[in-house]
Order: C-alpha cells, then sequence, then structure tokens
C-alpha cells in the first residue's frame, strides 16, 4: 500500500522581478517625452536609461532612493532620431527593459 503526502510549497520572492511587475511605457510611440510607470516591490535606489538596439547608452536619469509603491518619471527624448530604444529601470536588484519607438 502507497501512502502520498501533500507539502505546501514555499515561493521565494525573486528579487530579480522587484521591477517587473507593470513596466509601461508611454505614449509609445513617442514623440519625444517618455512617461515610464513601474511598481517597486521594496525600496531601492533606480536609474532610468535609454539604450539604442546595440545597447549603446543614450540617456540616463538619477531617480536616487525609492519607497515602495509606484513611481512614475518621466524622459525627455527629443534628440533621439526615430527609431527603436529600449528604456530601462535599473536597480541594484535588477535591471528590467522595455522597447519604445520614437516617431
Amino acid at each position: 500500500k502507497m501512502t502520498y503526502r501533500s507539502y505546501a510549497a514555499q515561493v521565494e520572492p525573486n528579487p530579480l522581478n522587484i521591477h517587473s511587475i507593470n513596466l509601461t511605457t508611454f505614449p509609445n510611440p513617442t514623440d519625444g517625452r517618455l512617461t515610464v510607470r513601474f511598481l517597486l516591490l521594496q525600496p531601492d535606489v533606480i536609474t532610468l536609461q535609454c539604450q539604442d538596439m546595440n545597447g549603446k547608452l543614450l540617456a540616463e536619469k538619477p531617480l536616487g532612493e525609492r519607497n515602495s509603491g509606484e513611481v512614475q518619471e518621466w524622459l525627455e527624448l527629443q534628440f533621439l532620431p526615430p527609431g527603436t530604444y529600449l528604456l530601462s529601470v535599473c536597480g541594484k536588484y535588477g535591471t528590467h527593459s522595455k522597447p519604445f519607438i520614437r516617431q
């Protein structure tokens, strides 16, 4: 006779997912002013970065220490020629990126 036991699985939070919840950029495509919104699950020191699709850093905006909760900021990117770029939210718990189009 076999006996089966059920165990509750414990899922540890993955700190690399700290910025991944609801990372949005708008308007997309943008004419130059890009709004960035994301949720921090815990306080972090945040920097917004804009890179080309080859990873070259084109712009950076340090936001400093931010509390947990929703964060909304913007970047002025009128100097970029039309094309596809990558917006990155960088913190000590990881970096999360999303493409956007400059029209």
